[in-house]
């Protein structure tokens, strides 16, 4: 695994650009890559559209796009888990 201060980095990152994001809706994708340990299916989770209810295909398309902006190949599995998993949580403490 990579330098955990490198991948702290990008999660605070990627949650100051999610600024405004709705972290349970984030945190839906992270949990799906968690449980799945797999990125193909993860891209082609965020490819999905959620019906339209409320601000959820708001929230996805923002997440989507934050994540596909950034260079995931560098990272493995278990680091782009590490990655969502600290940003769910700076999402939190920065405050929804």
């Amino acid at each position: 695994m990579k330098d955990k201060d490198i991948l702290l980095r990008k999660a605070q990152s990627l949650a100051t650009d999610l600024k405004g994001v709705d972290s349970s809706e984030f945190k839906k994708a992270a949990q799906f890559l968690i449980r799945n340990r797999n990125l193909e299916k993860f891209k082609k989770l965020l490819n999905h559209t959620p019906p339209p209810r409320g601000k959820a295909r708001s929230y996805w398309r923002s997440i989507r796009e934050k994540i596909e902006k950034r260079n995931w190949s560098i990272f493995s599995v278990d680091e782009a888990a590490y990655i969502l998993g600290w940003t769910f949580r700076f999402m939190k403490y920065q405050g929804d």
